[in-house]
């Protein structure tokens, strides 16, 4: 399943700006989005919030959303840390 929100993520990135953009990064939220969201991404000119039941992508004009229906509710979000190269 990480797998494959990554190479979504990825995707996104890829159509949201020229790869001379910013490159993306991952913050783990401390406070500073809503409690349900456990991480933000963010990079050429998208944002994409990670909570347990859903992932939320945002780029200027557009917006989607992908819930997990049927998924566990109780799932754990972690960070991982040198995964891509």
């Amino acid at each position: 399943m990480r797998n494959a929100l990554l190479a979504l993520l990825a995707i996104a990135t890829a159509y949201a700006a020229p790869p001379e953009s910013a490159p993306l990064f991952f913050a783990e939220n401390r406070g500073q989005l809503p409690d349900t969201v456990r991480y933000m991404a963010q990079g050429s000119g998208m944002v994409a919030y990670f909570s347990p039941s859903a992932i939320h992508f945002r780029e200027a004009a557009a917006s989607l959303r992908m819930q997990f229906v049927g998924g566990n509710p109780d799932v754990r979000v972690e960070g991982v840390t040198g995964f891509l190269p």
